[in-house]
């Protein structure tokens, strides 16, 4: 963040804790609504930077089938495509979503945050090009795997809320429970390969890929919100303790599915800063 905008960023808030002092900061009622952005530490899947989700795809020859990367007869550590926030990496600019919460008590809220996404990218065909002619060669059309791949997560919880002696200092402690999922699949076009028999490799390569990787989520929250004017709050929370379930499964058209289980347990990971609006 460069100086200027720090500095813009500073005085607006110090404008705003100013004009909140002039006015009466009221705590959370029954019916409030408190949108949250949360930046920080995501509880995504691992991506790799080229590869995407390709670790999900079986492999294209029958040397073997699992996670990753693999030789010989051991395949790749699920745990190096998983994450449950990372204290050492996680960006205060990241932003991991938004969680809408509803008070249903003065001192109870319950909140839900959903994130998804989708990409596509449709199969072309090889299109072979004419070299017979040296000064008027036509260039091979080279052919792109078709691939979809989607990843969401739904997060629920609810938390609760301690009254101090100031008004603006609202801590809260939780519990928090989610559900996340990956699913890569791939189709092979026309590839224009040939087998030493000449014949088409699609006659003997299965032409479809697929493979997805899902988690269960539990754990506690905590976190104090302060508000800088009525209706305005600037916040801070942490995960105490959080345990994820992941199952990793690899679909190879032909055979049965090859599974890869992991169990993770941290304690105060997920640190988050948070500015919400309630209403």
């Amino acid at each position: 963040m460069n100086s200027r905008l720090f500095i813009i960023i500073a005085a607006l808030l110090v404008s705003l804790t100013a004009w909140g002092q002039r006015n009466e900061i009221e705590r959370p009622e029954a019916g409030d609504i408190q949108v949250n952005l949360l930046l920080g530490s995501s509880t995504f899947f691992e991506q790799d930077a080229l590869g995407g989700y390709d670790y999900l795809l079986p492999a294209d020859n029958s040397t073997g089938i699992g996670i990753g990367g693999f030789s010989g007869n051991q395949s790749g550590d699920p745990a190096m495509f998983l994450n449950l926030g990372d204290m050492n990496s996680n960006s205060i600019v990241n932003m991991v979503g938004v969680k809408v919460g509803v008070f249903v008590h003065e001192h109870f809220d319950v909140n839900v945050m959903f994130g998804m996404n989708i990409n596509l990218t449709p199969k072309k065909d090889f299109i072979e090009g004419d070299f017979s002619i040296p000064d008027m060669s036509i260039p091979d059309q080279q052919y792109i795997l078709g691939k979809t791949n989607h990843v969401f997560q739904l997060q629920l919880g609810s938390n609760y809320y301690f009254f101090t002696g100031n008004k603006r200092i609202l801590p809260y402690a939780g519990v928090v429970t989610g559900f996340q999922m990956a699913r890569v699949e791939a189709t092979y076009p026309f590839t224009g390969e040939e087998t030493s028999e000449g014949e088409p490799v699609e006659l003997y390569r299965a032409t479809y890929r697929a493979g997805q990787v899902w988690a269960i989520q539990g754990g506690i929250v905590a976190g104090i919100d302060y508000s800088l004017a009525p209706g305005l709050i600037l916040g801070a929370e942490v995960c105490p303790a959080m345990y994820q379930y992941s199952m990793m499964e690899i679909h190879p058209s032909g055979f049965g599915p090859y599974r890869a289980a992991h169990h993770n347990i941290k304690l105060l990971t997920m640190p988050r800063l948070k500015l919400a609006f309630r209403f």
